[in-house]
Parts: structure tokens; sequence; C-alpha cells
């Protein structure tokens, strides 16, 4: 019969024997690994792609380790597989150290917690999205998972009165800079240890070791790179994140945001986990894990979750933002999962989940069924048959550059055409703006499509531009966008 948690190891799911659990788990992994090998590329990972292309210390919109692996998978080409091999190998840590979190339990509960913590990893929701797509976030979540094993092997041996090695504090201190070099939300791991020594009276005595400030020097010396790109930038990037991506609320209700925040929590980490995460919150779990450790957990899940709903109170946030929490929570799924019930209930909702997102970004928007329209998941189609009439068009007009008028389009066509300098034309500034400009007199295929239109200033930078053809967008009879090619005639140069 299902019952609560136990000292040792998992408490639900007593009914279904490890193999079966084993197979379930498996069989989802095969439908990420099918997800990861024919989902046509998402406008993001291309552009991150791009940034591979041209190495540098950082990036405008984030920190640089996931375009550094994408540099280093180019070895491959540009194709599904190159753009995808970090993925895989990110997947694959992310397996090795939860084998390493279900090696701190007694050995008769590591199997059915391992295969369980897989399950519920490669069937939750928001892992299924980020970590099946080459944006920084894949990047992140094996950080963070690494670094919480590390401060677990650390508080498991600690004590405040006898020797105290410090090498494990150390390892998750560079845990904490590899995943804020991934992105800039994997400062929340630090700042959670620091509200947990802050709060936990047994080790609230670290804050006065040099060790401890040791880790977190460690931590930043791992970001120098991007503080000597913001530097050379005029700390372009900085004031993205801190300012400029915080436009504010769309709309007058003022708790709009933190209502959208709510709801994509729920959403994403799927509404029969929801009561797994508030016992987590309110009960000790997993002694074996280290009480300590449970402790941490549970600050590193509310630290993160309030920092990022508060600023859902004044921006409109986006659901992935909140990650770190998501993370924190995965070590101890296999015991706080009450019943066998809520599992399969939650199996079937991520099969559901799943379904809809394979068929909004590999087959048709879901948009486009519906009758409406989605820029996001269009700007995941038609690209090889766009190519090939931007290549058609060089070769009538001797057009020597390519570009778009969004940085989403720019980087699908250059990675559709194997050619990091496309360039993008437009107002916004990402980073496109940090790459090389044309050539002041070349001419230019320039594309666009009903999402960003040839304004009136993008035309002013050239001497004429002409509508060359309008390439329509078809999925299974459906028009999804309609791209337009353009000749534009005397690139004068960046205003």
């Amino acid at each position: 019969m299902n019952g609560p948690p136990t000292k040792d190891g998992p408490g639900p799911t007593r009914e279904l024997p490890v193999v079966a659990i084993k197979w379930l788990a498996l069989g989802f992994l095969a439908i990420k690994a099918f997800m990861i090998g024919t989902t046509p590329p998402f406008m993001d990972e291309v552009y991150y792609w791009l940034w591979g292309q041209w190495p540098a210390l950082s990036y405008f919109d984030h920190p640089p380790l996931g375009a550094w692996l994408l540099n280093l998978s180019s070895l491959f080409g540009w194709n599904l597989f190159a753009l995808r091999a970090p993925v895989i190998l990110t997947l694959a840590g992310d397996i090795w150290v939860i084998y390493l979190f279900s090696g701190l339990l007694p050995p008769a509960n590591r199997a059915r917690y391992f295969w369980l913590t897989v399950l519920l990893f490669a069937a939750t929701p928001i892992f299924v999205v980020m970590g099946s797509f080459a944006v920084p976030d894949h990047v992140l979540i094996f950080f963070t998972l690494l670094g919480l094993y590390c401060f677990a092997r650390f508080l498991n041996d600690w004590q405040p009165d006898g020797p105290v090695r410090y090498r494990w504090l150390y390892a998750a201190g560079l845990c904490v800079g590899m995943a804020t070099l991934a992105k800039y939300n994997g400062v929340l791991l630090g700042l959670g240890f620091a509200v947990f020594l802050l709060v936990s009276p047994r080790h609230r005595v670290l804050l006065g070791r040099w060790q401890t400030y040791a880790t977190g020097l460690l931590a930043m010396v791992v970001m120098i790179p991007v503080l000597v790109w913001n530097i050379g930038n005029g700390f372009a990037s900085i004031e993205f994140i801190a300012r400029v991506r915080h436009e504010g609320l769309p709309g007058d209700f003022p708790l709009e945001g933190f209502a959208g925040f709510v709801a994509s929590m729920i959403v994403f980490l799927s509404p029969f986990l929801i009561p797994a995460l508030i016992r987590f919150l309110r009960a000790p779990a997993a002694p074996a894990l280290g009480a300590g450790f449970c402790a941490l957990g549970r600050v590193e899940v509310i630290v993160s979750t309030v920092v990022i709903g508060a600023v859902s109170l004044v921006t409109t946030i986006l659901f992935h933002w909140n990650i770190v929490a998501f993370v924190g929570l995965v070590p101890f799924l296999a015991i706080v999962l009450a019943a066998r019930g809520a599992l399969i209930a939650h199996l079937i909702y991520s099969l559901v989940f799943i379904g809809i997102v394979y068929t909004n970004f590999a087959l048709i928007p879901a948009a486009t069924l519906a009758g409406t329209r989605d820029w996001s998941a269009e700007w995941s189609f038609g690209w090889t048959e766009v190519a090939e009439r931007i290549k058609a068009a060089q070769e009538s007009t001797g057009a020597t550059l390519v570009a778009a008028t969004h940085y989403g389009p720019a980087s699908q066509i250059a990675f559709a055409l194997q050619n990091r300098s496309v360039l993008r034309f437009g107002d916004r500034v990402d980073q496109f703006s940090f790459l090389p400009d044309g050539a002041v007199g070349q001419d230019v295929i320039l594309v666009s499509d009903r999402w960003n239109r040839v304004t009136d200033k993008i035309r002013a930078l050239f001497d004429s531009v002409t509508l060359i053809e309008r390439v329509p967008v078809i999925r299974f009879g459906k028009q999804v966008n309609v791209q337009r090619i353009y000749f534009a005639k005397g690139y004068r140069g960046r205003e």
C-alpha cells in the first residue's frame, strides 16, 4: 500500500516494481531523444549557435558558456546533430548526477530512487522543454544539479566541532560559477546557500570561516570573462539584464505578472507535482540525503521562487526564469511524491504536454490549426526552402550579403545557409549589434515576414529596396507564414 516517505528512501509507488519504473524512465528518455533528434531548430538555438561562430569572452543577452560549447560542437559541421550535441552531453551528465545522489541512500533503496528520479526528470515539462534544445538552460540545469550534489556532500560530511574538509564546498562554488557562466540566474544557487547559512543556526558558524568566502570568490573568478566583456562594451549586457529587459507589465492589473508566474509554475512543473512541492516545503524529507541538505534544498526552492516572484510584480517574466527552484526539487521528488496515482497522472499530463510541444515546433504551429498566429512557432518552419530561394536571388542579382529584419529569422537563415555573416536590420539591440557590419556599397538579399516588415528606417539604409518574391511556408496544406525576399541595393552602413 502507498504510504508517506520513509527515512531511508522513496515512499511512493511501492506497488510498482523497479523494473516497471525503469522501463517507464527509458521510455521517456527515448521520447526525449526523439525530440532532440527530429525537432527543427528553434530560433533561439540557432541564435546562440551563431554566437558560437563568433568566439568572444561573453555576449549581449547571456553569459558565454553555452555559446562556447556550441563553438566546440561545430566541429561536427552545421547540422542538427552538432547543434544538439551539447544537449545530449548535459543530459548524460544530469543522469550521472542523479546516480551520484542515489549513492547517498541505503543500498536497498538506490535503484528505486535512481530510476524514479530519472523518470520524473525526463517526464517533467520544464525539463522536457529546456533540456531538449540548445539554449543556455540545459547547461544551467546540469551545473545547478551538480552544485547541489557537491553541497550535499559537504553538508553531510561537515561537523561544527570536528575536522572539516572543504573540497566539496569549493567544488560547489565552482559549480555556482559555471551555472552563472551559463545563465545569469545561476547566481540564485549561490544566493540560496548564503541565505541557508543565515537561517540555519547549526551552519551559521560557516559565516565566520574564510573558506566560505573563498568559495564565493571562486564562483566570481569564473565570471571574469563576463566582466571583461562588459567593461569593453559599456556594460551593455549588465544594463540589458538589469534594466532594459524589464519594461514593466503590459496591462493595468497589478498582479498580472505574478498570476502568470504562478500559472507557469503549475503548467511547467505539472499540477500533479504541486502537492509534492508543497509537501517538500512543509516537512522534512529524505533524511538519507542529509538533514542539512534537505534544509538547503528547501531554502534554494524558496529563495529562487521569491526572487523571481518579486520580479514578476514589476515585469513580465518567462516561465523558465525560476528553473533553479525546479532543479532544487529534483533530488527530492522521488521521496515526496506521495502516491502512485499522482505519478501516473503526472506521466499522462507530461505525454499530452510533450505531444503539444512537438506538434507545435516540429509538425505545424498549434496557432495555425486554431486559425491564429504564433511567431515563435512559425519561425521553426520553411528555412530550407527560403535558403534555396535566397541562393537563387543572390545568383540572379549578384548580391553578396544576406540579412533579415529580426534576430530569429536572421539566425535561422544563417544556420540554413551555413553563413555566420548574415546581418540583422532593425531597431532592436541584440548580439547582432555587436557582430561585424557589411561593407558599405554592397548589395543585400533582405528577408522579412508579416511579423517584422521592412520599415522606412530600414529602407533608408539602402539606395533602393525591391521585392523579388514571396515564399509561402506550407505545412500539411496550411499556410504557416509568408517570407518576403527583397533585393536591397547599395548598403549605406549602420547609422
